[in-house]
């Protein structure tokens, strides 16, 4: 887009034609527009001036000089804006310009300037933010104290603590509060006298500093403030005890318990809760009694913390509370007791009418393994809780209460009887029940329908040709469901009209079905062709994606003529699964004459993603568009094919300043020579960092000829430059390289959290002591190997010990073998844990035998750690000992033990797997179901079924060890379903089959 038509556009009376121009500013980053982007900031829509905001800041620093020049306007608000702008785009060295504006007149231009300052770190602005304290504001004393904090530093504590003396009470509020934000233990003396200052406010502002300050000296303070006549500080008070939680301030929250406002009472139980004094279970039980709902839910709480005899009474007692929330925290409290409990007393809560209570009361019942006396209650307390094992241990003995059950209607027994009658699979039952297919209650028609298409038989097609037109949508949806299933041609015409009704869901059901179907339906699906219903055609266009064959092309063809650019966008893009030379040269010649962004967007995406040779000549065509994210998306493609005749024009877009970053990274895939003088040029006078990195990047990728600058750049460069530098030499294993990155490493600081993820998988990125030593970890060499055993000894990072565990492993050999196996013997664990992992890489002989020694050190990650390594490498000599410590070892050490016996196949732990498949723990059914798989345990088919229903996240403890190194693991039914696919008997399959319905089934159904 030229510069005429972007003034053009910015001169036009339609919002949404300039609010485009302004977006088109942005994305270029033109600095000569911003005079006119800061008028917009006046106009009159409030789209446009947000617009002109956005794009300021997109342009960033270079606007700076303009704003300044502009921080004069008449106009209030614009010289807010403009102040707030500087504080995102500008630098510390403009604070000179900022801080007359804390003078000025208007409210709302102070707090602006104040923020603005705050957002830069002006060091040097503290003391007129400070005097900026005396000014009769509202706003601007809270903004100059959140500016200062931001700014921090010694000047900034003492200018707050003076003013806690100020004369202005809001300001002496303020200065407390920020003070306690900071953490400013030294000024605790001074906010201590504020516990006594005549204003109310300041005084909750001084007990709220001493508990972020908190610890038992602040206590002591606070308590001799609990009898402050002002309710709100008694409130604070009593907040404040319960962060410090200091056992010797539970007579101070005893006292607050008797206080007159409920406000007070409730926080000092909460407070009590937190300090878990077993002295004080009586007291809460009195304030079980109290007529404030909220004081008798927290006494509640507090009484479940404290965990003995006396708290279990009070729990007992707030069960038969009139109000649920009481109820339910009551069962939490006893979740956390220890301790017998009535059960019997704790089932009644079963029947309560609020689900929070009801579900509460499953979770405790369910966690004490209580078991129902009768057979009848066994059924509907197994359903309740989903315990399927149990259900199918009944048997036959189930199937008339489940029949009862779902003819009840009840929303929540219903389905999950209907449930229990797949896992039985009863087809009697199945055939009797499909007669009732009129029943009154929609949800019995509804479980019904979903029954009929759980078994696959074609017998059930036409009761369910009934329940399709049935006038509630939730019971069509399922019959439908049921019908797509079933894949019976007898349900053409009932999906064919699903799929035109103007419902969402059911349209999409419909489509689903005749895709099912896999004959020709578009005879059928004729009419749609000349509806004049635009959203039909839209979905018609959809469903004919699916459908690859002569007759659909053609019809999409004739759809990219549309009228409407939804259609046509839906063309292009059902176009692009079927590329072959003849479609992408009908697509791109449309594109010429398109004139919807969207369309040409989706007509781009349809070529390149993924791109095919044949586009090829096409894409090097395509790159004189004039919209950069299309030429982003062909650049992209180009370089995903490394299509060499695009060369040339890839190395003339190293000038445009919007694609410059891909055309590097396309040319580095291609790694044609010729480009390399372009590149080195580009890097060295771009002013956009990213540019100059994947031009740096795409260096290293052409190989010995870029050596010469690759060396320079670790001489001259910052670290992320030298970063990727390090690893183009790694790619070339460039050994003379070796003694330049042995000086860059003895250099490099250590990120203390470099990658939030696995270590097993990470990625360096611009971490340069990470690159350094994975470069060196692929050159090699006796300088390397010396270099990474220094690292591995002085190293207490654990991110970094795996690097180089990593490369150590990478370099193999014995000297590597040396450097980890000597120190296993670090006393760091995560040393000796990395160690573990790389020699099970090494893949060396020996290396079994020294890591089964690991498996009796001190710490349980490095034990772990050691089981796992013994599964890595196949050593089938350690299944005895590993299953014989499996009951006595910790949680985590289980798990690890678990997989580690599937990895190996050991067929001895089948038996004692098949038992963990019934453990209350989720974990440990879900690696129990996994490592049954991998061993193909068909014993174990039945009951990996019955945990297809399994709803529970198999690593739900976010705080073990095991989940954050595990976190990716699935859900238990998820895991069952993949074991019996690798156990593979008509049996595994058939239980497969029927997963579909009941995880559509459980969706929708109560769990407890």
């Amino acid at each position: 887009m030229t510069n005429e038509d972007i003034r053009q556009m910015l001169a036009s009376s339609e919002n949404r034609i300039r609010e485009k121009a302004i977006r088109v500013i942005g994305d270029q980053g033109d600095v000569d527009y911003v005079p006119d982007l800061v008028l917009l900031l006046s106009d009159s829509d409030h789209q446009i001036r947000r617009a002109a905001e956005t794009a300021i800041e997109k342009i960033g620093a270079a606007s700076t000089e303009v704003l300044l020049r502009c921080l004069h306007d008449s106009s209030p608000t614009v010289r807010a804006t403009l102040l707030r702008l500087i504080g995102v785009v500008g630098s510390g060295a403009h604070w000179e310009h900022i801080v007359p504006f804390l003078q000025d007149a208007d409210d709302q231009v102070c707090s602006a300037a104040a923020d603005s300052l705050g957002r830069l770190h002006s060091a040097e602005a503290v003391p007129y933010l400070l005097s900026s304290f005396n000014r009769w504001s509202q706003e601007l004393p809270r903004r100059a104290a959140s500016a200062l904090m931001l700014i921090g530093g010694e000047n900034v504590i003492n200018g707050l603590e003076s003013a806690l003396s100020h004369w202005n009470s809001d300001v002496r509020t303020i200065a407390a509060e920020t003070l306690g934000k900071l953490g400013a233990k030294e000024t605790l003396p001074s906010i201590v006298t504020l516990l006594t200052d005549w204003n109310d406010n300041v005084r909750c502002a001084a007990v709220s500093a001493l508990a972020e300050l908190g610890d038992y000296e602040t206590a002591s303070f606070l308590a001799r403030a609990y009898s402050d006549e002002y309710y709100n500080v008694r409130q604070r008070i009593a907040q404040a005890l319960g962060r410090i939680a200091d056992t010797n301030s539970s007579e101070s929250a005893l006292l607050l318990l008797e206080d007159e406002d409920a406000g007070v009472r409730k926080n000092a139980a909460t407070a009590l809760g937190r300090i878990k004094n077993n002295n004080t279970a009586r007291k809460l039980i009195n304030a079980l009694n109290d007529k404030d709902v909220s004081v008798r839910v927290s006494a509640t709480q507090a009484l479940g913390e404290l965990n003995n005899v006396t708290a279990q009474e009070g729990l007992m007692k707030a069960l038969k509370d009139e109000n649920a929330s009481v109820r339910s925290a009551a069962l939490a409290g006893l979740e956390k007791i220890s301790g017998d409990i009535d059960l019997e007393e704790i089932a009644q809560c079963l029947t309560d009418q609020n689900n929070d209570v009801h579900r509460a009361a499953l979770r405790l019942l369910r966690a004490s393994g209580w078991n129902p006396p009768e057979s009848n209650s066994m059924v509907s307390f197994y359903l309740a809780t989903n315990n399927w094992i149990r259900l199918m241990d009944l048997g036959e003995i189930a199937m008339p209460v489940l029949k009862n059950l779902l003819l009840s209607g009840h929303e929540r027994l219903s389905k999950a009887a209907a449930i229990g009658i797949v896992l039985l699979g009863h087809e009697p039952v199945i055939e009797e029940l499909s007669n009732a297919t009129t029943d009154a209650n929609h949800i019995v028609r509804e479980a019904i329908a979903d029954l009929l298409g759980a078994f696959g038989s074609p017998t059930y097609v036409p009761p369910l040709l009934i329940l399709v037109e049935d006038q509630e949508p939730s019971v069509r949806q399922a019959a439908l469901n049921s019908l797509v299933k079933l894949r019976d041609m007898r349900s053409l015409d009932a999906l064919t009209i699903a799929f035109r009704e103007n419902d969402a869901k059911i349209n999409s059901i419909g489509s689903r079905g005749l895709v099912a179907l896999d004959v020709s339906i578009i005879p059928q699906l004729a009419p749609a062709l000349e509806s004049s219903d635009t959203k039909l055609q839209e979905r018609f266009v959809k469903l004919l994606a699916e459908l690859p064959s002569a007759e659909s092309r053609e019809i999409l063809i004739d759809f990219l003529n549309s009228d409407h650019a939804n259609i046509r966008r839906a063309a292009a893009v059902a176009l692009g699964k079927t590329k072959d030379e003849h479609t992408v040269t009908l697509l791109f010649s449309k594109l010429s004459r398109e004139t919807d962004d969207g369309v040409r967007k989706a007509i781009v995406d349809a070529v390149t993603k993924p791109p095919v040779p044949e586009c090829g000549p096409f894409l090097v065509e395509m790159l004189n568009l004039d919209n950069h994210r299309l030429l982003r998306s062909c650049v992209q493609a180009l370089g995903e094919l490394q299509y060499q005749p695009a060369v040339n024009a890839l190395c003339l877009l190293l000038s445009h300043e919007e694609v410059a970053a891909d055309a590097a990274i396309a040319l580095g895939k291609i790694g044609d020579q010729s480009s390399f003088d372009f590149l080195v040029s580009t890097f060295n006078n771009s002013s956009n960092s990213y540019v100059r990195t994947e031009c740096l990047r795409s260096l290293g990728n052409l190989g010995l000829g870029a050596k010469d600058i690759l060396l320079t750049v670790l001489e001259e460069e910052e670290d992320s430059f030298k970063a990727v530098a390090i690893g183009g030499l790694q790619n070339m294993r460039e050994s003379s390289a070796v003694d330049p990155i042995i000086h860059c490493l003895q250099g490099a600081a250590t990120r203390s959290t470099p990658f939030d993820f696995d270590p097993l998988g990470f990625r360096f990125g611009t971490d340069l002591k990470s690159a350094c030593i994975e470069a060196l970890g692929s050159i090699g060499g006796p300088q390397a190997v010396n270099a990474l055993h220094r690292e591995l000894q002085n190293s207490d990072n654990e991110h970094i010990c795996w690097v180089t565990a990593k490369a150590l492993a990478k370099l193999g050999g014995e000297d590597a073998y040396k450097v980890l196996a000597e120190n296993l013997a670090s006393v760091n664990e995560n040393v000796r844990r990395a160690c573990i992992w790389g020699l099970t890489e090494l893949n060396l002989p020996q290396a079994p035998e020294v890591v089964q020694r690991c498996l009796d050190d001190s710490s349980q990650s490095v034990r772990i750690e050691a089981i796992h390594a013994i599964g890595k490498v196949g050593d089938s000599s350690a299944g005895t000992h590993l299953l014989e410590v499996l009951d006595s070892a910790e949680r985590d050490e289980q798990l690890a033990i678990v997989e580690t016996l599937g990895k190996l196949t050991f067929v001895e732990a089948v038996e004692k797997l098949l038992l963990n498949l019934r453990h209350s723990d989720s974990w440990l059914r879900g690696e129990s179901a996994r490592a049954l798989g991998r061993i193909g345990a068909t014993a174990a088919t039945k009951t990996l079924a019955v945990l297809l229903t399994d709803e529970e996240a198999a690593f739900e403890d976010r705080n073990s060890d095991y989940y954050n190194r595990w976190r990716n693991n699935t859900k238990v039914n998820i895991v069952a379903a993949e074991s019996l696919e690798r156990i593979g008997t008509p049996e595994a399959l058939e239980a497969l089959r029927k997963w579909q319905y009941v995880r559509d089934l459980l969706s929708r159904s109560y769990r407890g």
